[in-house]
């Protein structure tokens, strides 16, 4: 079932199996933009992210994030409501606007760039401030922010 959130932004659509053929993403700073920009800090670099970047570009990584299966997906335009779908084991209603009144938690497997992998529980992280999830967290880091960002808080 597609939902049209906003004039020429992206559609649900069931799986991103249907999308990509996998449902697992690279972390390469692809962000879903709810806000403008999508993260708090400014990021080191926020069209690449951590492709194509030398071992030691990623700080902390045994909390960097490398793969990812999303939790959840949020459709739509910067700064508008989002439709949010969680597609693996979800039962029920899976599409919703607000990630609080979600059917389950949003759990997903991660592989670090370390390379050990762990399943981390995001729903906090989602909740608390959806617009801005990707923010850094004591367990895990979804993308580099500019030094000078770090400096200056």
């Amino acid at each position: 079932m597609a939902v049209q959130v906003c004039n020429n932004c992206p559609t649900t659509i069931e799986t991103k199996w249907i999308e990509l053929g996998c449902s697992y993403a690279y972390n390469a700073a692809a962000f879903t933009k709810l806000a403008t920009p999508p993260t708090l800090l400014q990021q080191e670099d926020s069209e690449e992210g951590l492709a194509a970047k030398p071992e030691n570009w990623p700080p902390e990584p045994s909390r960097y994030i490398m793969m990812y299966e999303p939790p959840a997906r949020p459709w739509g335009c910067p700064n508008a409501v989002a439709v949010w779908v969680q597609w693996h084991r979800a039962r029920g209603k899976h599409e919703f606007t607000d990630p609080a009144v979600a059917p389950q938690r949003f759990i997903s497997p991660i592989l670090f760039v370390d390379g050990h992998v762990k399943i981390h529980n995001f729903s906090k992280a989602l909740t608390v401030d959806p617009i801005h999830p990707y923010e850094p967290q004591p367990e895990w880091i979804w993308y580099r922010p500019l030094d000078s960002a770090i400096a200056s808080r």
